[in-house]
């Protein structure tokens, strides 16, 4: 039965204050969709005609867009430049050529794959922790170490050692450089830069990929399984471009988001002292002071709630953009086609009618009996329906491998005059970094 579009429009500011929140966003984006959800409520309209945008943070709203009637919504990035990046990779192409792509992927992740390079992670974990100064009490941007660490991971898990120098020294500078310029390219010195990196980026993921086809018999990591990986319906496999744009759209999504995502983490356990000695107690008794590896995972269900807790209250995907190709109706509200909808895992996972004590962090909420009562769009760190991210199976095995390895030796203490900026670059992050005092924990301290 066709739905009958309504005509009534979601609440939201007139031109004056839309241009207001628009200013705001700029200058602090998450205190600007949280004031604006307060006072116009689970779906706020910015603008009019067919091109406005919707706030949605409502969970079953959010169900509607990315599973009830996902096919009206296609992928739109607000930071839409990052697709010159990124190309045809999974993460922003749409249509039948994304479903038949999604298709080829979907094997390279499954858990048989993953624990394959489980202990591969772990150990390039341990490589990046034995390389840390052990200085008692230094006071560290904590960013620096777990961008330092997802870099040498996602070498492992792309390529099976450590990055090219030209990929890495992308990465590195400023932490996500390019997916940062992407957003920022305003002038002719910034595109220059930016055609610069992109070269360099694409001068080394081929080189990578001309070599590996030259010796394919190598140790198994993403790239060999992507480049064995063959369609069962077509009989296809990846071209060269298709291959850049999935080692590239893994490069740059992935380190991004885990080394967010592991910043929080020990932010968090620095804030909440209860929570680190619970975390401590599991990792003494689990791994008695050996270092955590695949296997481990499955006997570390506290590490592993501390990172979906993580996820929650500090998601690395703050927003997430989608487009109506037609006209839809949610709860009444009307949606015009081409209008631009921004869902916000970060207002619905910090939300009172979702959560007890939203702000209070507590890994105990995902317990297996809790977590069953969650809403499923209560909590969509990874996003959710048939585009869910692909790489959720390797996050929940590198990040709890992370934390274990680190905590086991290292505790971390906050500088309690350094103020926390929640801020948007693409990922969830503080605006002036996070700085604490890392010190050795007594059984490290030899």
């Amino acid at each position: 039965m066709t739905q009958k579009i309504s005509s009534r429009r979601a609440p939201g500011p007139g031109a004056i204050t839309c241009i207001n929140y628009g200013v705001g966003f700029m200058r602090a984006p998450l205190a600007a969709l949280e004031s604006a959800s307060r006072r116009y409520g689970p779906i706020v309209r910015f603008g009019n005609g067919a091109h406005c945008l919707h706030l949605i943070y409502k969970p079953q709203h959010v169900q509607h867009i990315l599973i009830d009637n996902n096919k009206n919504y296609e992928k739109f990035s607000p930071f839409g430049l990052l697709k010159l990046l990124f190309g045809n990779g999974l993460l922003f192409n749409e249509g039948p050529s994304w479903f038949s792509q999604r298709r080829l992927l979907q094997p390279s992740f499954q858990p048989r794959q993953m624990a394959a390079m489980g202990d591969g992670i772990s150990d390039a974990v341990h490589e990046i922790v034995d390389s840390w100064p052990r200085l008692e009490g230094e006071e560290t941007q904590i960013e620096d170490g777990m961008a330092q660490l997802a870099r040498r991971v996602i070498g492992q898990l792309l390529f099976g050692t450590e990055l090219p120098s030209d990929l890495d020294i992308v990465l590195e500078a400023g932490g996500s450089k390019l997916t940062f310029m992407m957003g920022n390219v305003s002038g002719t010195p910034q595109n220059v830069a930016y055609k610069a990196a992109m070269k360099s980026v694409d001068d080394a993921v081929y080189g990578i990929i001309n070599a590996r086809r030259a010796n394919p018999d190598v140790a198994p990591d993403m790239l060999g399984a992507l480049m064995n990986a063959v369609d069962k319906e077509t009989g296809e496999t990846m071209s060269d471009v298709q291959l850049r744009d999935e080692i590239v759209t893994l490069l740059f999504s992935g380190f991004d988001t885990t080394s967010r995502t592991l910043t929080w983490a020990f932010h968090a356990l620095a804030e909440n002292p209860h929570v680190e000695a619970a975390l401590h107690e599991e990792l003494d008794r689990v791994l008695g002071g050996r270092e955590p590896r695949y296997d481990d995972i499955a006997n570390l269900p506290y590490t592993v709630m501390l990172i979906k807790e993580t996820m929650r209250v500090f998601p690395a995907n703050a927003i997430i953009g989608r487009r109506a190709k037609d006209d839809d109706v949610i709860d009444g509200y009307f949606i015009p086609a081409g209008s631009l909808l921004t869902l916000s895992p970060y207002l619905a996972q910090r939300s009172a009618q979702n959560w007890d004590s939203p702000l209070d962090f507590d890994p105990l909420r995902f317990t297996p009996e809790r977590e069953k009562e969650i809403h499923k769009f209560a909590y969509f760190p990874f996003g959710g329906g048939p585009r869910q991210c692909i790489g959720k199976g390797l996050a929940m095995i590198t990040m709890p491998l992370a934390v274990a390895t680190i905590a086991q030796r290292y505790r971390y203490a906050s500088v309690p005059e350094h103020e926390i900026q929640h801020d948007i670059k693409v990922t969830f992050q503080s605006r002036n970094g996070i700085r604490a005092r890392r010190h050795l924990r007594p059984s490290h301290n030899a």
